[in-house]
């Protein structure tokens, strides 16, 4: 008998019911992919046996932590679901906590998020979650009695890890002591906005693009007359990213979208919230968006000029602290690190 041709058969045919409830997982997902979802749609990009292995090696994570905490004497309980009814929603919001433990007297969530490669080491040096993990974090802190959460990042494959506090004063939301521009209603929105759509049967439009060349997805983009197109990484991942992008790539079959991506991938709010976590955020919000016009507009033959870089370098002169703008020659944009 082969044992692994077994589990991986049992792996990718296991099915997995969930209910209408709203999950705080899906606070930052495509609509799009939601509603498929709750369609009950085919995935027409399901995970592989390796992929679910490398989710079960996460979870695999999250039990020795548990164990460890315990062997350390810290007496935390996991897996503790919740359910929250809230105004102006039909269906719940509702989910699980990783760990809860009592910190100086004070019940404490505990939230972690396993990846590999330089995932945790990005994660860790620039000091920014994922925008999903954050909003995720936020709901939870939102919808229980919990005050204060740390959010742990660890690499499954490198043993990196990291960690951040969240707290709640007074109905805002601080990471690592700075106020984080999130608030309930933006959440609920979203999840009025699924409801809405499933009501009315009506699939909602693509929230990311994707770059596609000779009717294939192009996860890590293309390149064309030495421009680099590429789109967002949602799609990449998504389980429906052939189904929902099926006109496109019969439509592309002998050509790329390049069209579609000239203008660059619109920036998501989760970029947005990165530049909100450093000073002067909307400043440099300002700044971020009058760099890519001046780009944008001055593109020769699809090419930004000198001129077009030296005056956006010019611009970002307004700001000297909090971030770094420099050439990326092999994609002829503008690059931001905090």
């Amino acid at each position: 008998m082969n044992i692994l041709s077994k589990i991986d058969l049992y792996l990718e045919n296991r099915e997995h019911e969930r209910s209408e409830n709203h999950y705080p997982s899906e606070a930052s997902k495509c609509l799009r992919s939601i509603w498929y979802s709750r369609k009950k749609v085919p995935k027409s990009n399901p995970m592989d046996a390796s992929a679910i292995w490398k989710t079960e090696m996460g979870n695999a994570i999250h039990d020795r932590v548990a164990k460890f905490l315990a062997e350390m004497g810290i007496n935390a309980r996991d897996e503790i679901p919740f359910k929250k009814n809230i105004e102006g929603l039909k269906f719940p919001v509702s989910g699980r906590i990783d760990n809860v433990f009592n910190e100086i007297g004070e019940d404490v969530g505990i939230e972690i998020k396993t990846t590999f490669g330089r995932g945790v080491v990005d994660i860790q040096k620039e000091r920014k979650p994922k925008w999903d993990a954050i909003l995720q974090v936020a709901l939870y802190l939102y919808l229980t009695d919990l005050n204060k959460f740390y959010l742990i990042y660890i690499g499954r494959d490198n043993g990196y890890r990291c960690q951040f506090e969240f707290t709640m004063k007074k109905d805002s939301i601080f990471m690592d002591g700075k106020k984080l521009d999130i608030t309930l209603d933006d959440i609920v929105e979203k999840f009025k906005r699924v409801e809405k759509a499933i009501d009315s049967n009506e699939i909602p439009e693509r929230e990311y693009k994707i770059a596609i060349k000779n009717g294939q997805i192009r996860p890590d983009g293309f390149s064309k007359n030495k421009v680099k197109y590429k789109g967002n990484w949602q799609c990449s991942y998504c389980g429906y990213r052939d189904h929902c992008w099926r006109s496109e790539l019969e439509k592309y079959e002998n050509s790329d979208n390049s069209d579609e991506l000239k203008w660059g991938v619109k920036m998501s709010k989760e970029d947005k919230l990165n530049f909100d976590l450093l000073p002067e955020s909307a400043s440099l919000l300002e700044l971020i968006d009058k760099v890519n016009a001046i780009l944008l507009w001055k593109r020769e033959e699809d090419i930004a000029s000198l001129e077009a870089w030296q005056e956006a370098f010019k611009e970002a002169e307004r700001i000297k602290e909090g971030v770094d703008i420099y050439e990326e020659w092999s994609n002829f944009q503008v690059c931001y690190k905090a």
